[in-house]
């Protein structure tokens, strides 16, 4: 009986993250997604509405990261490493599109400047786009954290 609970809870407690990946994946890739609505703002270099949508999206993985922070893991064997790779997961992506803004206001400034200084902007959006490697590095080893983080999670608790 105790493992029946134990399994139930573990069960809860997955699909409860369950839930908080689909509204990150809904927000990035899915059908009228906010990551859609940006590029095409970009496409038609309306950078004041492209950056409203960069801040919708950093709002909402602040909901979502305040959610996976208030679910409870007692009782859960390896339940606070999973919560704790789930939230460096999430952080890391939030990272990763939040860098948006600041292209963003670079691609803004160019369209404003010319001669020497959008020849200087120009540069400076390349050199992050380099930068931005580093983030893409760290959302694919948050990821791979979370997946073995994810695998433990599920056999100390019988899934």
């Amino acid at each position: 009986m105790l493992l029946a609970c134990k399994n139930k809870k573990a069960m809860e407690f997955k699909l409860a993250l369950d839930m908080q990946e689909r509204k990150v994946t809904d927000m990035l890739i899915g059908k009228n997604a906010s990551e859609s609505r940006k590029l095409e703002y970009l496409i038609d270099d309306d950078f004041d509405k492209a950056l409203l949508v960069a801040n919708e999206q950093a709002q909402a993985f602040d909901k979502v990261i305040d959610t996976v922070k208030g679910l409870s893991t007692d009782g859960l064997e390896k339940g606070l490493e999973l919560k704790q790779s789930k939230l460096a997961y999430y952080k890391s992506l939030k990272d990763l599109h939040g860098y948006a803004k600041k292209e963003i206001m670079q691609q803004k400034l160019i369209q404003e400047t010319e001669g020497k200084e959008r020849s200087k902007a120009q540069n400076e959006l390349i050199n992050m786009a380099k930068a931005k490697q580093t983030l893409y590095d760290k959302v694919y080893k948050a990821e791979e954290e979370l997946d073995q983080t994810s695998v433990d999670f599920d056999k100390a608790n019988g899934l």
